[in-house]
């Protein structure tokens, strides 16, 4: 009870409940929030098929946002105007001018600087800006934001401003372009069809992999995986936070000594489980839905739903095993100021997770059985098995193996603090 009394009584203090709680929870949800846009653009560009593709130049065709910023409307335009500029002599002077009002130059308009004014056939141009450029001018020297310098062996294109590459971008989703494009991707369909729902068989998974399903799964491995990364580094990173506050403000010893060691510590982790369960409470409900949206009703029927508990096996080696290397990285913090080679630990579970990632990806390339006990071996072990475990959703090794790599994460965890718990009060010794 007192430590509860305590850890409200911190966290009552503006300056550490920004620091602590308020900044980190709304910069993790941040991040969260431009993770699950990331993946969902991978999911939907391996997805991509023409049903998609259409979807997408109609969308571009009638409500290009670059458009809407230039010229208040998203709707494609009609066909580019082509201004072919006058070359005026006077007075020793040259110069050039628009032939008429309707070509008065502006900044958002195409230039394709030619000697050969007159002759100049700019039909292929023509295509590639149609509907997002109301003019084309053929001229010697004028200068809109979109030049072209078109020589005898290729052309250079000049962009000037954000808009002004908006709108070529905006030329990639060309009417003409976008549905022969789309012609290929149903041809290319057409073929792969042939082959039906294809399944990958590999010695040593316990199921074989619906490869339709993969990349809805891998969004899915990686929002997941995501949020457990941001919630072992809240956990972790909090009781350094507040130890850090009052040893600057050299209140630190004045609290240990009046509300007991005991207490004070217990107070600083159940403000790490407060801050883990206030960023847990705005990030899952919005990871899970944006993460379940990527899959088909029968694809959550057929491979999540009967994957629930295993699931919940997956989460616990996953976040013992990210915990374990994390408290091994902030052990090293705390090392640091006393030994020059413990930043090294740092880098240690990263390096062992490498070497773990390359052998365990060779074993699937060499289909033998020491490979799969290599792999099976790898996958078992906290730390060098991260990303076998990360990846178990997909390639779902067995059952015993998670099972005995959470076992030894959370052992591994209790030994490295038990053997470690001086350093925590290593701001005592300091002072």
């Amino acid at each position: 009870m007192n430590a509860f009394r305590i850890a409200i009584a911190l966290v009552r203090v503006p300056r550490l409940f920004v620091s602590l709680l308020f900044f980190p929870i709304i910069a993790g949800i941040v991040l969260v929030y431009i993770q699950l846009i990331g993946t969902s653009l991978f999911a939907t560009t391996v997805n991509k098929d023409s049903a998609s593709m259409e979807d997408t130049a109609n969308y571009f065709q009638n409500q290009n946002p670059i458009r809407t910023i230039v010229y208040g409307s998203g709707r494609a335009l009609p066909p580019a105007l082509i201004c072919r500029w006058n070359l005026i002599e006077a007075d020793g002077q040259k110069y050039e001018q628009p032939p008429d009002e309707q070509c008065a130059p502006a900044s958002h308009d195409v230039a394709i600087q030619t000697d050969d004014v007159l002759g100049y056939d700019p039909s292929l141009f023509q295509q590639v800006f149609d509907g997002n450029i109301e003019r084309i001018h053929i001229c010697r020297w004028c200068q809109p934001n979109i030049v072209i310098k078109d020589t005898e062996n290729n052309a250079t294109t000049h962009i000037h401003g954000v808009i002004g590459f908006g709108l070529v971008t905006a030329s990639k989703y060309s009417a003409d372009a976008h549905h022969e494009r789309i012609a290929i991707t149903k041809i290319q369909e057409s073929l792969w069809d042939n082959l039906g729902e294809q399944i990958l068989y590999i010695r040593g998974l316990r199921r074989p992999i619906a490869i339709d399903s993969i990349a809805p799964l891998m969004a899915f491995i990686l929002n997941i995986s995501f949020l457990v990364l941001m919630t072992v580094w809240l956990a972790l990173r909090a009781h350094r936070k507040v130890l850090d506050y009052f040893a600057r403000s050299g209140a630190l010893l004045p609290l240990v000594a009046a509300s007991g060691k005991r207490n004070f510590y217990g107070a600083i982790w159940l403000i790490t489980l407060l801050r883990v369960v206030f960023f847990l409470m705005a990030a899952l409900p919005v990871t899970l839905s944006a993460t379940f949206l990527l899959f088909t009703d029968q694809q959550l029927s057929e491979y999540l739903e009967p994957l629930a508990a295993e699931l919940i096996l997956w989460l616990i080696a996953l976040s013992s095993s990210l915990a374990l290397a994390m408290a091994i990285g902030s052990i090293s913090d705390l090392k640091q100021r006393h030994s020059i080679l413990s930043f090294a630990y740092r880098y240690v579970p990263l390096a062992v997770c490498l070497i773990g990632t390359a052998v365990w990806a060779i074993s699937f390339i060499i289909d033998t059985d020491q490979a799969i006990m290599i792999r099976n071996i790898v996958a078992a072990l906290p730390v060098v098995g991260i990303t076998p475990v990360l990846l178990a959703p997909a390639f779902q090794p067995a059952l015993d193996i998670l099972t005995f790599h959470s076992l030894l994460a959370v052992a591994a965890i209790v030994l490295v603090f038990k053997r470690n718990a001086h350093w925590f009060a290593a701001h005592l010794e300091d002072l």
